[in-house]
């Protein structure tokens, strides 16, 4: 549960009834400054200490008060207070009828309201509505970063019981983006699935009772299980029938339960939550129709699965890249660029088995899908690739994202109408492959020096 301090100047019962609101919506618990049944006692000084250590975001309703001047020294004291405890992102400002804020606090960023002509239930309804706007989204970080920054981010998971710095509802999220973390870096898939049994085991009731984290929680467990459960033959990856079945059940229930979120609930948690299993399930199905053991008629089937839960996680990604650039587009690209990518092998399995099965399709039609998703695909992993190929990355990451812009190229090329382009996207493979080439020659020479020295 998220706990909100409220600190406030000029009106109290604005400051009341905004508590009354937050108390009131599911996951939150809100504080007013001072004790509400002893404002004139000697002690409240110790109480709105108290009450501030014990919470995890602030509220300052800084109001107009033409008798007294500026602020109150109680108001200057909680401001600082809050900024020296939590980190910006956390502390909501509201200004009511433009006050005089002091020149060093002055530039901060602030709701404002005129409350000319207002009822005090405007202005809380108001506040209320902004302060849960600013709970939709902002982890204050570029979602890739968390997935990139794997040490920092688990850090940051691990601690979160004894000592968070963040609220519930943003642990959700980077909880959700950790199952990415898991997937890129294949070492770390049993590492996470550690992590998030130990943060399960640690959750207390009022963490249970944020719904998004809870749900989370349940997201990444299955991820890591699933990610466990992936067989490697050669080049080729896939899932045992008995796995996927299992795994399907447990992503099935879990769709439900986000789904079920209210709409009030719509927050960037639960977006990201539908990104994540939408694309984890459309990387099952690759998974299964790779299996040549399954029946080709259920192959086929699980081909039209894939395809409906890849353009669903690719409805979300735009969504969330729309709503914000900077810290959502970056995933955006990633994801599609997977689940498009999935998206192309099963429309290419799914023509073969039409054909095997006498089943009519529009060839032309699905050669316009098949050249489409390419594309795409390519265009997204193109801007990864020019983005982070000069960012300061892990050697792991650069490296994937490398490996799947050229894998992206190569499967353009076929489809590719253009000659001149064609010809350039061809060189430019091929120089990838030579560099490559001599990488791994080079590394097997140091292999083997050094299996040579500790031979002796």
């Amino acid at each position: 549960m998220s706990k909100v301090f409220i600190a406030w100047s000029g009106n109290f019962t604005v400051a009341k009834r905004l508590r009354e609101l937050i108390d009131a919506h599911p996951g939150y618990e809100a504080i007013v400054g001072g004790n509400l049944h002893e404002l004139n006692s000697a002690f409240v000084g110790g109480t709105i200490i108290d009450q501030m250590k014990s919470c995890d975001q602030g509220i300052l309703l800084v109001q107009r008060n033409d008798l007294k001047g500026g602020l109150s020294a109680n108001v200057m004291f909680e401001w600082g207070y809050l900024h020296a405890k939590l980190n910006a992102g956390k502390v909501h400002h509201f200004f009511i009828n433009n006050p005089e804020i002091p020149s060093d606090l002055q530039g901060v960023w602030a709701n404002t309201i005129d409350s000319t002509g207002k009822s005090d239930e405007e202005v809380a309804q108001f506040c209320y509505t902004k302060f849960f706007e600013a709970q939709r989204n902002r982890l204050g970080k570029n979602k890739m970063r968390v997935i990139i920054d794997k040490d920092e981010t688990r850090t940051f998971i691990n601690k979160h019981q004894s000592n968070p710095v963040c609220s519930n509802l943003k642990m959700a999220q980077y909880i959700t983006l950790y199952c990415y973390t898991a997937s890129i870096f294949i070492d770390n898939r049993r590492e996470a699935f550690k992590d998030i049994e130990e943060f399960e085991r640690r959750m207390d009731d009022t963490a249970r009772q944020c719904r998004e984290l809870s749900l989370s929680v349940k997201c990444a467990r299955i991820v890591t299980e699933f990610l466990q459960t992936i067989n490697y033959v050669d080049d080729d990856q896939f899932l045992k029938r008995r796995d996927f079945e299992n795994i399907r059940d447990k992503f099935d229930d879990l769709y439900d339960e986000i789904c079920s979120l209210e709409d009030n609930d719509d927050t960037d948690a639960k977006k990201l939550l539908l990104q994540c299993v939408d694309e984890f399930i459309a990387y099952m199905y690759l998974l299964i129709i790779n299996n040549y053991n399954v029946e080709d008629e259920d192959r086929l089937a699980y081909c039209d699965d894939l395809i409906d839960y890849a353009n669903a996680a690719i409805a979300v990604s735009d969504e969330l890249e729309k709503e914000s650039p900077s810290l959502n587009a970056q995933i955006s690209r990633l994801i599609r660029s997977y689940v498009r990518s999935n998206m192309y092998h099963a429309l290419v399995l799914k023509s073969e088995l039409q054909t095997k099965f006498g089943i009519e399709y529009d060839e032309q039609e699905r050669q316009k899908d098949i050249t489409e998703c390419l594309r795409l695909t390519l265009e997204d992993r193109r801007l990864l690739f020019n983005e982070y190929s000069v960012a300061n990355v892990s050697a792991t990451f650069l490296n994937n994202i490398e490996m799947e812009y050229y894998l992206a190229l190569s499967e353009y090329i076929p489809f590719d109408t253009d000659p001149v382009n064609k010809k350039r996207s061809i060189d430019k493979v091929d120089r990838f492959i030579k560099k490559s080439e001599k990488a791994i020659a080079q590394r097997k020479v140091f292999i083997e020096r050094m299996r040579e020295l500790i031979a002796k």
